[in-house]
């Protein structure tokens, strides 16, 4: 092979990636930690000191995850054409850790959830293009293995967000968990530097790849249409939920936080072991039997 020809990713992870592998999924948990670190305080903060409203208390997260719709495929694009990872996770997470910081600063409710937006947009570009770092790492064989091990990750820190955020609300106040997320930002940004510089694939190849794929077989849209459903409904219940707890008499947010957490801890426990059969088995079967009980 050519020098200059780019590195192909073997089938299984070299040994020396296990580790990268290992700081990663820390990463993303930390990631997902923050993201709902808020949202059992969501009450406290958005309605109670800034004289919001429940609408605004659910645009608080939707904007962000809006932000993560429009620009993921746009940075996993510019990543691919420039053929590295490393950068776009450093600035993501820094820059997501400084709105945080800005967060807690603001007394107004829409300029709150347009700072949301450019934060959503950074956030995504830290945890979708580290994900994307970890894949370049395994081949096809360990795909389904390694999306069950970040899958866990990613669910891990979304349930444990929820109750430590409550708790933090409790004893230090509404803006607490902002401060909080900003500075565990600020560090797995720093932490991002350990990640390999290698260059990737270019991206000619792997776009025309992914557009033969749907061409050939459009039944691929029938399990993104699945992931769309699901996620919907999951960030639906992660912000209403203890919205409506609150609603029920539930004022503390360390309870709404923890009861939260009851609800996803099972996506985080059941990850990994759904990424095993899936390698074993195939996607298909998991993919309907699990949606249909859902």
């Amino acid at each position: 092979m050519p020098d200059n020809a780019p590195p192909v990713a073997s089938r299984h992870a070299p040994s020396s990636s296990y580790s990268t592998i290992g700081w990663a999924c820390l990463f993303l948990m930390v990631a997902m930690f923050n993201l709902t670190l808020v949202v059992a305080g969501l009450k406290e903060f958005i309605i109670d000191e800034l004289g919001g409203t429940i609408n605004h208390a659910t645009l608080f997260f939707s904007v962000e995850t809006f932000a993560y719709l429009v620009f993921a495929p746009l940075w996993g694009l510019a990543s691919d054409r420039l053929r590295t990872r490393k950068p776009f996770v450093v600035i993501g997470f820094l820059g997501s850790g400084l709105l945080y910081t800005l967060f807690g600063l603001i007394d107004n409710v829409n300029t709150l959830l347009v700072l949301r937006f450019f934060q959503g947009a950074l956030s995504v570009m830290g945890w979708s293009i580290l994900m994307a770092a970890v894949l370049d790492q395994v081949g096809d064989r360990g795909r389904g293995r390694m999306m069950g091990l970040m899958g866990a990750s990613l669910i891990l820190g979304v349930s444990l967000g929820a109750p430590m955020g409550g708790y933090v609300t409790r004893s230090l106040g509404a803006r607490a968990p902002l401060y909080v997320a900003a500075v565990l930002f600020v560090l797995i940004a720093i932490g991002s530097l350990i990640l390999p510089s290698h260059r990737i694939q270019s991206a000619p190849t792997r776009l025309a790849s992914i557009a033969t794929a749907l061409r050939s077989q459009p039944r691929l849209l029938l399990p993104m249409a699945f992931h769309f459903v699901d996620r919907f409904t999951v960030g639906f219940f992660v912000v209403i939920f203890p919205l409506y707890l609150d609603s029920m008499g539930a004022t503390d947010p360390a309870v709404r936080g923890r009861y939260l957490a009851l609800f996803l801890l099972p996506f985080a426990l059941l990850q990994y072991g759904a990424g095993r059969l899936t390698d074993a088995i195939g996607p298909y079967k998991p993919l309907v039997v699990g949606s249909f009980a859902y």
